[in-house]
């Protein structure tokens, strides 16, 4: 009987030391992937960052040739165009009232 006791408390023993530097490991490995996934995190937010002050210069840029003003003044610089007066208007009404 107290030898089976003693067997059983060497394999005890036996596991409980294997378990141990198997746990190290698995920790190590989370480690190890945990700055992986943050590495990759943050190059992920830096181009994110990256494509949201482009779309605000771009939204900017929109704005500015969106102008009225820009737009008339590219009519009449680039197309010589002209604002019409009030007698060069037709009017034309189809169909019935």
């Amino acid at each position: 009987m107290k030898k089976t006791n003693n067997i059983k408390k060497n394999i005890w023993l036996c596991a409980l030391a294997l378990v141990v530097p198997l746990l190290l490991v698995v920790g190590l490995f989370q480690i190890h992937r945990f700055r992986t996934l943050k590495t990759e995190v943050d190059e992920l937010d830096s181009r994110q960052y990256s494509i949201i002050d482009g779309n605000r210069r771009l939204v900017g840029e929109i704005s500015l040739l969106a102008g009225s003003d820009r737009i008339e003044q590219t009519a009449v610089e680039e197309y010589g165009m002209q604002k019409a007066e009030s007698e060069d208007i037709v009017r034309v009404r189809v169909g019935s009232k």
